[in-house]
């Protein structure tokens, strides 16, 4: 079975596409893209292969579209909900169980502080970049 992107090395699937020239200088001069997919069944390597081709091209477009600013501000929000156990989107199926993440909204309180230390609860405004855009706030 032949899977784009996709080597087979020691019955291990890897995914390996060749990096836009444009891009190459976000990646050191590579010229490929090397990740293992950490399976050797080719229904799940042409699956995995699949999701990661979508998010190097989401990725890959977004550099392409600007100075990476956007896409270092959407790593860092995904880093604040990764710390956090959560994923994106989950907002509404916590909001389904009236419940929040409490370590999440107690740093998100904690970041809306003003000046005298008090919160009048989340206050987007006072939140830094990247928990804004994890919390939902469009930037």
């Amino acid at each position: 079975m032949t899977i784009k992107h996709v080597e087979w090395r020691g019955g291990r699937a890897n995914y390996r596409p060749r990096i836009p020239k444009d891009l190459q200088v976000h990646y050191d001069g590579k010229e490929f893209h090397f990740e293992s997919l950490g399976t050797k069944d080719p229904a799940v390597a042409a699956r995995k292969a699949q999701q990661t081709t979508k998010r190097l091209d989401r990725k890959w477009s977004l550099l392409s579209s600007s100075d990476g600013g956007e896409l270092a501000l959407r790593e860092e929000a995904m880093a604040i909900l990764q710390k956090h156990g959560l994923k994106p989107g989950q907002a509404a199926e916590y909001a389904k169980y009236d419940i929040e993440p409490e370590r999440f909204v107690n740093e998100l309180l904690i970041e809306s502080l003003d000046q005298d230390g008090q919160a009048l609860g989340i206050v987007a405004e006072r939140l830094p970049p990247g928990l804004r855009v994890g919390y939902g706030f469009s930037e």
